[in-house]
């Protein structure tokens, strides 16, 4: 009898532990927006979260923009998006 009880504690353990674990390393994802107009999205992919920073520039009178992948220090998007 007190080999079944063990083995179901130790079992209701296990669960226990697995399940915080998915909790904790799920990450919600938000969009902020810092002081000078800087859209910041986080997103969860697959278990990593990656913070993506939209980067203007002004060439030629047209305003384009394209995410900077702050996490990774690279671009997100593969090139610059006309605004106006």
């Amino acid at each position: 009898m007190k080999k079944i009880l063990r083995a179901a504690l130790i079992i209701a353990l296990a669960l226990a532990v697995i399940s915080t674990t998915f909790v904790i390393a799920y990450a919600e994802p938000t969009n902020n927006t810092d002081g000078d107009g800087t859209s910041i999205t986080v997103i969860d992919d697959g278990g990593r979260a990656y913070t993506l920073v939209w980067k203007y520039k002004r060439q030629d009178g047209h305003i384009w923009k394209r995410r900077w992948n702050e996490t990774l220090g690279e671009w997100y998007d593969p090139a610059w998006i006309l605004v106006q």
